[in-house]
Formats: structure tokens, sequence, C-alpha cells
């Protein structure tokens, strides 16, 4: 009784061990990855770097575009909500207008938001550098200031 069992058990092995190996593939080698020559890695870098420089400008002229209308007519600003998955918030202002920013320093954002509760807040300026496009926000008739970095227009949810 106790061979037949141990029998069975060694031929259960054995087969187990027959499919696991009939699965598996062995390594084939892999095909050498075509090299590329420095002068045209330096090429395409150019390149890139052109397609990023036009792409960080007319993101900056868009923004200048709606921000000076703002800015100008000293629009208020209505709310500032946050877009958790974004690390962002929105910010509405009184036209319908609205632009999505963090704060410069951590916690500006909140504060914008609760001053928007109870004071009127306004978009005072805006200036563009390398860093990207800063929005300065004034309360208590100018006297007070605060900026965000603008990073985009808002997108529909």
């Amino acid at each position: 009784m106790w061979v037949g069992i141990i029998v069975a058990f060694a031929g259960g092995v054995l087969s187990y061990l027959a499919i696991g190996h009939l699965g598996r593939r062995t390594p084939t080698a892999r095909p050498a990855e075509p090299s590329l020559d420095p002068a045209d890695l330096a090429e395409l870098e150019g390149r890139w770097q052109l397609v990023d420089e036009d792409h960080h400008r007319r993101r900056a002229e868009l923004l200048c575009s709606r921000l000076r209308p703002l800015v100008d007519r000293r629009v208020p600003v209505r709310v500032v909500e946050p877009i958790p998955a974004l690390r962002v918030v929105r910010i509405r202002f009184a036209d319908g207008t609205a632009v999505v920013g963090r704060g410069e320093v951590a916690g500006d954002a909140g504060v914008l938001a609760a001053l928007v509760r109870t004071k009127s807040v306004w978009p005072g300026s805006f200036r563009t550098d390398a860093d990207g496009t800063h929005l300065r926000f004034d309360w208590s008739g100018g006297r007070r200031h605060m900026s965000v970095l603008v990073t985009g227009l808002d997108q529909p949810d």
C-alpha cells in the first residue's frame, strides 16, 4: 500500500516537473540594439529643445491673452477649489474665466481660498519668467499681495 502511494506521488511530481519545463522557453539571444551616431543624437536634442521653447512661448502668449483682460478690468476671484489629482487649484473669476495653478510657497493656495471667502481679491498684475507665469493677487485696497504660478487654463472635468 505504501509503495503504491509513494509511486503515485513520485509520478505526480515527475509529471508536474515535466509539464512545467514544457511551458518554459529557453532564453534566446536578443538582437543587438542599433547604436545612434552622436551627431544624430545632438541634432535630435537640438530639435526637441526648439520644440520645447516654442511650446513655452505659445503657452505664455495664450496665458497672457487670458490674464490681461482680468488684470485690466480688475475682475474679482470668486472661487478657489482644489484639484487634488493634479496637485493644483482652479481659480474661477467673476466673468467665468478659470485658470489652474499652484502657490509659489506651500500653503499660498489655501490662503488665497480663505481670503476669497471674506475679502474682495482681484488680479493685480502678472509676469512670465523662466519658472512660468506668475499672477499676483491684490486685496485690502491693493496694499496686500500674493502670487500664484499659473500652470494653464482650466479644462473640463
